[in-house]
């Protein structure tokens, strides 16, 4: 395994002369849309109705918490229909083709948008073995009916983490594995027989990203061109190209920086907004149902706009994707909205500038250490500013990155 040349990233993600393996992920989505629209359909009509005919507070506390769930399941399947479009359809790339049982079974998944080196995608290769039962039902409410049962016994498994090979606005999740031949290949059907699975789950982030293949495996002796995890993190491309802290999304070609920024991936702060603003809309719907008009009202409409405000501003935040790029000459920062590009702003590191902390809301003097007011990391000219560090609790971490990109723009 150690002697196998690595291909190129142009290699890696150069597919059209194979034939791609897909998820089930988009009709999985299918079906959270159709529960979601169809509790959503249930739910309205009996909190509309229920309300104009209830009489006590716990019938319409229990009206509120029938809403609440058809907007926490339309929230959900929002949630996924953004990570589908986020990543793209993730085919799978077979190498061997035919993945081999007594051999290799490696390959690749490409996502339509470029992760840090040290992001933590598992993946699992397991083998299982599937059949089906039947029983006649006894009991009274079954009528002697038969009853068929879907069993599934994992036979092998085992993990590691994808390795990173980012190109443009893509990147690639390599894999292999060593396959024991004493295990059995594919064989029979979906239902009754031996079947194989590839699962890739996102670790260590808010963002929601886990897709399941079908593959088909047959015994052999073939191995995969892509390396092992023990073998490939010898490698010194891997020791060089790590993200300098778990909180920085940092990346590196030749002499150009990246800072990726994530949706879906806000900070404490972020979630807190929403968390706060959201009991001060409830607080205030509340007022505005319950309570009489006159003073409450007014008190229940401002509460409600409090909220409703704060709520706007964190779901911004959670679903703001940022991209940077420091290069030589300049600072360069594009901010996305769902897939969107809202604002473009560029610094020029010839000319004069400034590098700041920042809390949520303005500039932190440097002597001051107290509580987590140094959020934040930021560069400025004239009036326009680019965030390069964001929401780090740690004074000690924060100050360390503060002196990093200092001296990183200052040498250039």
């Amino acid at each position: 395994m150690a002697g196998k040349n690595r291909p190129s990233q142009k290699e890696n993600l150069d597919f059209s002369k194979q034939t791609p393996i897909y998820s089930q992920a988009k009709s999985s989505l299918f079906g959270i849309w159709f529960g979601a629209l169809g509790v959503s359909l249930i739910a309205i009509p009996i909190y509309t109705r229920g309300l104009e005919q209830a009489n006590n507070t716990g019938v319409k506390i229990l009206l509120m918490a029938i809403i609440l769930l058809a907007m926490f399941l339309m929230y959900s399947a929002i949630r996924e229909t953004l990570s589908w479009f986020f990543h793209g359809r993730t085919p799978l790339f077979l190498d061997p083709p035919t993945p081999a049982v007594g051999g290799e079974i490696g390959g690749t998944v490409v996502l339509n948008h470029r992760y840090p080196l040290d992001a933590k995608f598992k993946v699992t290769l397991s083998n299982h073995y599937v059949y089906t039962t039947t029983s006649r039902d006894t009991s009274r409410s079954g009528n002697g009916q038969t009853r068929t049962t879907h069993h599934s016994d994992l036979m092998w498994r085992e993990s590691s983490y994808a390795h990173i090979i980012n190109q443009g606005d893509q990147s690639a999740l390599e894999f292999c594995f060593n396959v024991p031949k004493s295990l059995k290949p594919t064989q029979g059907s979906a239902d009754s027989g031996y079947t194989w699975e590839v699962s890739i789950v996102l670790e260590e982030t808010k963002l929601r990203f886990m897709r399941t293949f079908t593959i088909e495996a047959k015994n052999g002796k073939e191995t995969s061109k892509y390396l092992s995890v023990k073998a490939s993190n010898s490698l010194s491309e891997y020791k060089t190209q790590a993200t300098l802290y778990s909180e920085l999304p940092l990346t590196q070609e030749d002499e150009t920086y990246h800072l990726h920024y994530l949706p879906f991936t806000a900070s404490d702060a972020s979630l807190a907004i929403i968390i706060f603003a959201s009991i001060f809309g409830v607080i205030g719907l509340g007022i505005l149902l319950f309570a009489d008009a006159g003073l409450a009202s007014f008190v229940g409409s401002l509460f409600f706009m409090m909220g409703s405000v704060g709520i706007i501003y964190g779901l911004y935040e959670y679903f703001l994707e940022t991209r940077i790029t420091i290069t030589k000459e300049k600072v360069s920062e594009k901010l996305f909205l769902f897939g969107i590009l809202i604002k473009e702003t560029e610094i020029d590191l010839t000319q004069s500038f400034k590098l700041i902390y920042l809390d949520l809301f303005k500039q932190v003097p440097k002597k001051k250490s107290k509580g987590f007011n140094k959020m934040m990391v930021a560069i400025t000219q004239d009036k326009k500013h680019i965030i390069l560090v964001k929401y780090v609790k740690s004074q000690d971490k924060i100050k360390k990155m503060f002196h990093f990109f200092n001296k990183l723009l200052r040498d250039k």
